[in-house]
Formats: C-alpha cells, sequence, structure tokens
C-alpha cells in the first residue's frame, strides 16, 4: 500500500466510518464536519491540472492560510471557534452550491467568516509574499509568469508590487462578479491599513490609511469581535482613533 493510500485508508476509517457518518443525518454530518476535522492541508490542484497549480508557493500559500486560522482561533477562544467552524461547515453541507464554502455574506454568521477569511487570505498572501519576493516561484522550467490566484482570479507581478501583494492591493469588491462570488469578504482590507500606498481611483478603495501593523491588526481579533465593523471599532479602540476619518472612508469603500 502507497503511503499517500494508507494515509487516505486511515482518515476514512478514522474521520469517516468510525465517525458513523455514511448513517448519519444532515445535522450529524455537519457535527462531524466541524468537530473532527482541524488543519487540513490539501494538494489538490485548481481543476486537477497538476502541471499547473501544484507548486511550492501555493502549497505554502494554503499553509500560510491555515496557520492564520490556527493563530485567530488562538485569539478569539474556542466559543468563537465553535461558531465560525459551525457556519462553514453548514455552508458546505446544505448552503448553496454557487456560494460554497462560505455563503453570500447575508447568512447567520456571516460577519464571523468575513472577518476570519478576511484575516486568512492576509496572512497566507503575505507571508508568501516575504518567503518569495519577485522570485518565480511559479512557472515551467523557472521561465513562466509568476502569479497568485484569489478567488478564482489570477494576478500577476505588476505596479512594481509581487503578484501576492498585487491580489490584496488591487483587490475589488466591486468587480469580478460573476467570478468571484465570495467578494463581500474584503481579501485587501488588512494589507490596506498597513501600506503605504494608495492606487485610487484604480480599482476603486481608497487607501490613504497608513502605518498600522500586522500585529495591530491581529489584536483586534478578540472573541466578540464577530463582524467587519466590529473589526474597524476594535482595531481604533486600540489605537487612540489613530486615523479615524481615513479609516471610516477605507471601511466605506469595501461597503462596511
Amino acid at each position: 500500500m502507497s503511503k499517500k493510500l494508507f494515509h487516505n485508508t486511515r482518515f476514512v476509517q478514522y474521520f469517516i466510518i468510525q465517525s458513523g457518518l455514511f448513517t448519519s443525518s444532515i445535522g450529524s454530518i455537519v457535527n462531524v464536519v466541524k468537530n473532527e476535522t482541524d488543519v487540513i492541508i490539501s494538494y489538490l490542484a485548481s481543476g486537477g491540472d497538476y502541471n499547473c497549480r501544484l507548486t511550492s508557493a501555493n502549497i505554502k500559500e494554503t499553509v500560510y492560510h491555515e496557520l492564520g486560522h490556527a493563530a485567530h482561533f488562538a485569539r478569539a477562544g474556542c466559543d468563537y471557534w465553535q461558531t465560525y467552524r459551525s457556519a462553514v461547515a453548514g455552508e458546505i453541507a446544505v448552503g448553496n452550491s454557487a456560494t460554497k464554502p462560505y455563503g453570500d455574506g447575508t447568512e447567520t454568521n456571516a460577519g464571523l467568516i468575513g472577518v476570519g477569511e478576511m484575516w486568512g487570505n492576509h496572512v497566507g498572501y503575505t507571508f508568501t509574499n516575504r518567503h518569495y519576493g519577485n522570485a518565480n516561484a511559479f512557472g515551467t522550467n523557472g521561465g513562466g509568469v509568476f502569479n497568485a490566484l484569489m478567488q478564482g482570479r489570477f494576478w500577476l507581478n505588476e505596479a512594481g508590487l509581487n503578484s501576492y501583494l498585487n491580489a490584496l492591493e488591487n483587490f475589488n469588491p466591486n468587480i469580478d462578479i460573476n467570478t468571484d462570488v465570495h467578494r463581500w469578504i474584503p481579501q485587501g482590507l488588512c494589507y490596506d491599513l498597513i501600506d503605504d500606498r494608495n492606487d485610487f481611483p484604480f480599482p476603486i478603495i481608497n487607501d490613504e490609511v497608513v502605518g498600522y501593523t500586522v500585529q495591530e491588526c491581529f489584536n483586534a481579533l478578540q472573541q466578540d469581535v464577530r463582524t467587519i465593523p466590529a473589526f474597524k471599532d476594535r482595531l481604533l479602540q486600540q489605537n487612540a482613533n489613530n486615523q479615524i476619518t481615513r479609516i471610516n472612508t477605507l471601511f466605506n469603500d469595501y461597503h462596511y
């Protein structure tokens, strides 16, 4: 038996068969998913194209993203995380197939998903950029185009930004309506709080905020911060209302 097959078999035995999942109701399935899984790193390439997306950069981004969630859990606590993972598990099990696994932003507890995935995407893309910079971590024989994939759209190195930072800086909740059903999650918000550049009017986000830090953003992820507006309020509260007018403009451009 191959090592991969052995691991897959043990996963099925431990998490699926032993849990009684095959004979469970939908509600029980949701409980299994949320109670018996932790950090899962998938090696499944996008669209099954293993010559294209199964790269070191993509795997690292996934790892950083999931570890960002783990840090958020440690910060916000168990009660927060039980509600968060129940919301995601519910979307996976019984949600609209067109908007899985996060929903369309109108569901109960969508705010937790918005905060959690905002942070996960920020950590994933920011730390992947720190690792690779503008090096060519994606391509054929070192000669391909270095790009990042976020929410169904490919981003290139452009305007002096690595593709991963470009995916955050130029994220726009008003475009890609047909390809990004999760654009209500403010992917680039934390980066816009930190960076010292403003590409307004392209795309549309007016980012005049400068000088916040990753640590300050993380500090605001407390157990009662369960929506993006609550994240804004806590961030301002913890930082003496630093740049409050600019902060309000930035969050408003993200529709919060």
